[in-house]
């Protein structure tokens, strides 16, 4: 029996579009959050890591790195990842109402955040001085 024998051409078309829809939101996301990190002063490729962009998150939010354990819990996850939004809107200056925005919509919210005009309260530096800089060996 073919694959495409069990399914009308609306359902085809449907789940298609379904799918498509998926993968632009993803897309969104993805390019959203690559320029919220950049703005925080750290490299947009964090964001295509699997569990390295949930860690990234949650330092973006300014709390422990350990805590995007949380995000892989049932149910706690929905808390704490609104509790991270609205710290990230809070850092780039945007109120509660922008939190819930991130939280119910991240394509299009994380792209107004990402590369709008709001900028981050406190970058990280890109450019670190090295170490041997400031402690040269005094001969």
């Amino acid at each position: 029996m073919n694959f495409f024998n069990r399914f009308t051409i609306e359902q085809l078309i449907l789940y298609g579009s379904g799918i498509l829809l998926a993968l632009l939101l993803f897309a969104f996301c993805f390019v959203g959050f690559w320029g919220i990190l950049s703005k925080a002063g750290e490299s947009g490729w964090k964001v295509f890591i699997p569990f390295y962009n949930l860690y990234m998150f949650v330092r973006l939010a300014e709390m422990k790195g350990i805590l995007f354990l949380l995000l892989l819990v049932p149910i706690v996850n929905i808390v704490f990842a609104f509790i991270c939004f609205q710290k990230i809107a809070a850092r780039f200056e945007k109120g509660v109402g922008f939190a819930i925005g991130l939280f119910l919509l991240p394509g299009i919210f994380s792209l107004i955040l990402g590369f709008g005009p709001a900028q981050c309260k406190n970058p990280r530096e890109v450019e670190e001085e090295p170490y041997y800089y400031y402690y040269k060996p005094k001969f």
